[in-house]
């Protein structure tokens, strides 16, 4: 069971908070039908704000048809990552001006393949709408397509280097990737 006082969630405001606590969240099947067989594009600048200097992380993941997923990113060379994600259903009660609401909700997990299980615990998350499910939260750049766009899996190594100097986008992405399969 999940407890939402969302009275007492510092960083939102009111409107944010009523909208929260009126949020419709998905079932499990539009999770798994969203992400089964996609590719997510991210990108996002890290650097601090009023920091001069950009560094941008950009982020490829592809989500198979059986509940893996492969991830590559930047950092002066590509760095990959895989693992599986599940779905957990949960009952949670909210809390918002002295309603309470009780309501079925999806916990959304990533499973590092790399990670020891002590350091999984924070890959966890309620699926309060599909879009957010990978996303860190930053001011980003989210491009979803359905399908492997790069041919990417677990044996595969991107024929580019993801570029770390400047924002992404799919279309940039997949000109690198034709012009280096050439």
């Amino acid at each position: 069971m999940i407890y939402n006082d969302i009275d007492n969630i510092g960083t939102m405001n009111e409107a944010e908070k009523a909208h929260f606590f009126e949020n419709i969240y998905p079932t499990a099947e539009q999770i798994s039908d969203y992400l089964r067989d996609a590719t997510i594009l991210f990108s996002y600048n890290r650097a601090r704000s009023g920091a001069p200097a950009r560094s941008y992380e950009n982020e490829i993941i592809y989500l198979d048809t059986d509940r893996h997923y492969y991830e590559w990113r930047a950092s002066g060379k590509n760095e990959f990552d895989s693992g599986s994600w599940s779905i957990h259903d949960r009952f949670m009660i909210s809390n918002f001006r002295g309603t309470r609401k009780y309501q079925r909700v999806q916990v959304f997990c990533r499973h590092d393949k790399y990670l020891l299980p002590q350091y999984q615990t924070d890959n966890c998350r309620i699926a309060d709408g599909l879009v957010r499910l990978l996303s860190r939260g930053y001011d980003q750049v989210y491009e979803y397509r359905k399908g492997n766009a790069f041919g990417i899996s677990e044996g595969t190594e991107l024929p580019f280097i993801i570029p770390r100097d400047s924002t992404a986008s799919f279309e940039s992405f997949l000109a690198l990737y034709r012009s280096s399969t050439k």
